[in-house]
């Protein structure tokens, strides 16, 4: 029985809801962190078939921009990288290479989005560590400074592969 590319776009965003619910029940944090990234990785699959490769190569990229850019310009690599490998995508026929399925232009935009707020995040998390390194005002340094603890963001390669295949803003 054939099933064409909406049915089953839709069917794993219904089968993500019940799979949700599971989840939030789990105390086991790192058993949803791999769990809910092989679901991803499955639905990319599923989804995409052999065009999941475009997603792997933008996100093998990214985890090395993060891993070895600084800090500080590491926002700006990701950016360009990023959407730049989204517009060959997008032209892909321009270069003698077939389109992309149709919704994998979605899974694409989505990771795309999802690997530069990293990025920018990173960024962000840089820039507050700096600010608490030459701040004088001890009430102001406090604040700063439990700021970084709570919301900094230093992504591991894992974290960001984790990240970019969760399940959950992968389709949508």
């Amino acid at each position: 029985m054939y099933l064409s590319d909406e049915v089953i776009y839709v069917c794993l965003l219904l089968i993500s809801i019940p799979i949700g619910f599971l989840f939030k029940n789990s105390r086991h944090t790192n058993l949803k962190a791999y769990s809910s990234t092989l679901i991803g990785f499955i639905f990319a699959l599923t989804v995409c078939r052999w065009d999941v490769l475009h997603s792997l190569i933008t996100t093998s990229v990214t985890c090395l921009i993060i891993a070895s850019v600084t800090a500080r310009y590491v926002h700006i690599a990701a950016f360009i990288w990023c959407f730049s490998y989204l517009l060959f995508f997008r032209t892909t026929n321009l270069f003698s290479i077939r389109l992309p399925v149709a919704h994998s232009n979605a899974i694409q935009l989505m990771l795309t989005l999802k690997l530069v707020g990293i990025a920018f995040e990173w960024h962000d998390s840089y820039t507050r560590l700096k600010t608490i390194r030459t701040q004088t005002n001890a009430d102001e340094s406090e604040k700063l400074h439990l700021q970084d603890m709570y919301l900094s963001v230093k992504p591991s390669t894992l974290r960001v592969f984790q990240y970019a295949y969760c399940y959950i803003g992968l389709l949508t």
